[in-house]
């Protein structure tokens, strides 16, 4: 597609080999979650085509085409792994290009390496590259979208332009502020009116075909799900703070307030030394349009969705830009800025890569002992379990087994004897489970949680339940479960 000399070519296998190494050898079995397993067992499951929803449908159809040809080559795990390799191909691929986007901006190689460093060896970024999720693919082409804004003479750029921005919609819906990105970029360029409004038309005509395509093939019953009324959630402060506060390090300086004058001081620093410059460039207007539209559209739909981590990506390219006249710089300006860059490259690489490291192992995993190892084999494939949290995405992957979700509406009349009726329809063919995450009050918002205590008193009245397993204290956020075998009540025998 783009016609690169044979150095950026070596640049770009060499950093791409460089990067999935080191995602690679952290590549973690601590879920951290179950929303990565459920993922996992969607793209297990052969007899539905799913979508996970209208916000991110490419993810799953991927995960099942490099799932399924794993399995056909003869791999005879879960998707865990396969899905894994896929992420981390697709963080390599889009750090490598960043490199090489970097490079063309500033001409410098170290400053390349180290901004790009700070960005893919980011821990927000880092983390979710290593785990079963989707954000390495948004990653990926928000970076391409942006690397194509960045080229000229490229035969269909506004068609890959739009491949680009679609697939970064099509991995996270909260990338829509790329959209606008791209018709801004077409308005704001030299041509003429009319070549302008031509080319930004041709470009709405192609995403508006893909979009309907790729949107048309997953199911469109799929609800969004998650759209939030504006204004509710966290607060703008939170939301920077909870992002922005562990986006580099994770257990180093805790308060958010730090890293907001780290941040400040070094935009500063790099504004005044180069004035001059940071105004000549159109992809410093786009990448900050973009990153505004990002923190908008996350703090209207999913306060606290990972995508936030792409606000790096604008924060890097603004830094870049910033340092394009690296190469004119005074001696002694240049050496402080490449003393600064490579301590912070180097410190933000050993140090995420340490925590990633030691932390990738299934003993780690909080939720996998509390379900899985200390239980043993109370519980087995044969059972049908009902349980809250994400104590059923656990079960099912690891056990096979079959599980129900206790929603916090249970707390409800209806759907409590919808649950009655479930556990009854089950009860008479089937070793019945009820396996409940009591400390998940502790993480989760009173108003999103099931009342336990009053729940087991509910249920205990029309079933009998039998005591098999029970943990307290331990890990401060999953402390505390209890595993019962349901029974007909007494009344029924």
């Amino acid at each position: 597609m783009v016609k690169l000399e044979g150095r950026k070519i070596l640049l770009f296998i060499v950093s791409f080999l460089m990067f999935f190494s080191a995602y690679f050898f952290t590549l973690s079995s601590n879920m951290e979650g179950g929303d990565f397993l459920q993922m996992t067992l969607e793209v297990e499951d052969i007899t539905h085509l799913h979508f996970r929803s209208m916000a991110h449908i490419a993810w799953i159809p991927l995960g099942k085409l490099v799932y399924g040809f794993a399995s056909f080559i003869g791999y005879g795990g879960g998707s865990i792994k396969p899905v894994e390799i896929l992420n981390i191909f697709l963080a390599a691929l889009g750090s490598a290009i960043f490199l090489i986007l970097i490079y063309e901006l500033t001409k410098s190689l170290l400053v390349s390496i180290c901004l790009t460093a700070f960005l893919s060896f980011s821990y927000a970024l880092w983390f979710e590259f290593v785990h079963t999720e989707l954000y390495s693919g948004s990653f990926l082409f928000v970076i391409l979208s942006f690397y194509l804004y960045s080229k000229e003479n490229i035969k269909f750029k506004t068609l890959f332009i739009a491949l680009a921005n679609s697939f970064a919609l099509f991995f996270h819906l909260t990338n829509l502020g790329i959209v606008l990105c791209s018709v801004i970029y077409y308005l704001s360029g030299k041509e003429k009116i009319k070549e302008k409004i031509k080319n930004s038309s041709v470009f709405i005509l192609f995403l508006t075909l893909i979009l309907l395509i790729g949107y048309g093939l997953s199911e469109m019953t799929t609800s969004l799900g998650y759209v939030r009324a504006f204004g509710q959630g966290t607060t703008w402060m939170l939301l920077f703070q909870y992002h922005l506060a562990t986006s580099f390090f994770r257990g180093i300086f805790i308060n958010g307030l730090v890293w907001y004058i780290i941040y400040l001081s070094l935009f500063i620093f790099l504004f005044i030394a180069s004035f001059k410059d940071i105004f000549k460039s159109r992809l410093l207007y786009l990448s900050l349009i973009f990153g505004f539209l990002l923190a908008l559209t996350i703090k209207i739909t999913a306060p606290l969705s990972p995508n936030f981590a792409n606000i790096l990506v604008v924060l890097s390219i603004a830094l870049a830009l910033m340092l394009r006249g690296y190469n004119r710089f005074s001696l002694l300006k240049k050496g402080t800025v490449a003393l600064v860059l490579v301590f912070l490259a180097a410190f933000i690489f050993s140090k995420n890569f340490q925590l990633l490291y030691d932390s990738k192992d299934i003993g780690k995993d909080h939720i996998y002992q509390a379900a899985i190892a200390k239980p043993g084999n109370l519980i087995s494939s044969s059972d049908i379990v009902f349980a809250n949290g994400i104590l059923p995405s656990y079960l099912e992957y690891y056990i096979r087994c079959k599980t129900y979700i206790i929603y916090p509406e249970c707390n409800g009349e209806y759907l409590y004897q919808v649950l009655v009726n479930d556990i009854n329809s089950c009860i008479y063919k089937d070793r019945v489970k009820l396996f409940l995450d009591r400390s998940e009050k502790e993480i989760v918002p009173a108003a999103n949680i099931l009342d336990i205590d009053y729940f087991l008193k509910r249920l205990s009245k029309d079933f009998r339940l039998e005591l098999l397993y029970e943990t307290k204290g331990g890990d401060p956020l999953y402390k505390d479960v209890v595993l019962y075998e349901v029974k007909k009540s007494k009344s029924e025998k």
